[in-house]
């Protein structure tokens, strides 16, 4: 590799040590190295492919997994492989932290390192039968209320076939990825990151028989909502990795499907996810 991309996390590398280190060294290698700072909203983040070189080698993206994801989001039909250096607390994806980094620079200057697709999903809504948003999640794409008071009523239809019913606070549509982000906190299983399924956790449900679904990658969820409890009109929304937020109402539906392209991640460490799950969850 020879042309690289710094994507900056400004509120991780205050002072622009972290950046300037990594350019610096990479420039001192005979390679050619640019920085972005990361955009704030989402609608900056749409267009932020645009800014890149066309010759772009590598992506590195400084901060944690967050940034990783945002920027993976916006580059994605760029089709760049990307490596994330972790300059916060607990990443899974962004691996690499400031005492590896220099050695995994190394690395990537000599062509000694793997790639690993990493799998993502797409949600389309659904508004009278017309479709009025759809967008992409590495992580997931999360269901939730807007109130404190009133849970979410939902059907839940997979390949077209009649799940369940739920009253719950939401549903996380989950890729092996984000099995290790809000999936965990509520409760789901932990998933291998390469394996090909999609985890269905519901927030929360007011049901004893309310349980995780796993199904595979090639099926398609339809999540369609109805009267919220007790005929309140509260709404809800639907997140796509914590990004890009879109309201809905009662009657709106979402589906969701695996999405045809993948993120191309930079692996270096023979480390198994058991291992690396033992390391981060100590």
């Amino acid at each position: 590799m020879k042309n690289f991309c710094l994507i900056v996390n400004r509120s991780k590398d205050i002072d622009h040590a972290i950046t300037n280190k990594i350019t610096d060294y990479l420039m001192e290698h005979g390679a050619n190295c640019y920085a972005l700072d990361l955009p704030n909203t989402y609608e900056e983040r749409k267009t932020h492919a645009l800014e890149l070189p066309e010759d772009i080698d590598c992506v590195i993206t400084l901060g944690g997994d967050g940034t990783l994801i945002r920027a993976a989001r916006s580059l994605l039909l760029r089709d760049i492989p990307i490596m994330g250096v972790n300059l916060g607390h607990l990443g899974f994806l962004a691996e690499i932290d400031k005492e590896s980094l220099l050695s995994s620079l190394d690395r990537l200057l000599s062509d000694d390192y793997q790639i690993e697709d990493r799998m993502m999903i797409r949600g389309a809504i659904y508004k009278n039968g017309r479709q009025i948003d759809d967008d992409i999640a590495l992580n997931d794409i999360v269901l939730n209320r807007l109130s404190h008071m009133h849970v979410i009523d939902f059907d839940v239809y997979v390949d077209g076939a009649y799940l369940m019913n739920y009253r719950a606070d939401g549903m996380i549509v989950s890729t092996p990825t984000g099995s290790t982000a809000y999936n965990l906190s509520a409760g789901g299983p932990l998933v291998a990151p390469t394996a090909q399924v999609v985890t269905m956790t519901p927030i929360c449900a007011h049901a004893l028989n309310a349980r995780c679904v796993i199904i595979d990658a090639s099926g398609t969820i339809e999540i369609r909502v109805k009267a919220t409890a007790g005929g309140v009109k509260e709404g809800c929304v639907v997140a796509y990795d914590g990004d890009h937020i879109v309201d809905l109402d009662d009657g709106d539906m979402i589906r969701i499907c695996r999405f045809d392209r993948s993120v191309r991640l930079i692996k270096f460490a023979q480390t198994s996810f058991i291992e690396l799950l033992r390391k981060k969850m100590q």
